[in-house]
């Protein structure tokens, strides 16, 4: 379902590399308020850093990530304080 509202968290563009191993290369998501997201892959193919860098636990290396429409800065602990304060992870 499509919706033209703004996204509660939107990730454009992600990247995050491990050394020489990229977890993620040009991740992009959306996720409408109320709505759940399930990851699913193989081991390895960057579920979890996706996650992680969604909720601030690990840093991006590229791209942005919104939240109700206010982009966060990726190296702002601030920013992601009051991010985790109202999004859960399971």
């Amino acid at each position: 379902m499509q919706s033209s509202a703004t996204p509660l968290i939107e990730a454009r563009n992600l990247a995050k590399a491990f050394g020489r191993t990229r977890a993620l290369d040009d991740v992009s998501c959306s996720i409408a308020s109320g709505e759940r997201l399930v990851v699913i892959g193989p081991s390895g193919s960057g579920k979890s850093t996706l996650i992680r860098c969604l909720n601030g636990l690990v840093k991006p290396d590229a791209g942005k990530i919104t939240f109700d429409g206010d982009r966060i800065e990726l190296t702002s602990e601030a920013h992601w304080r009051r991010l985790r304060q109202r999004v859960g992870m399971v």
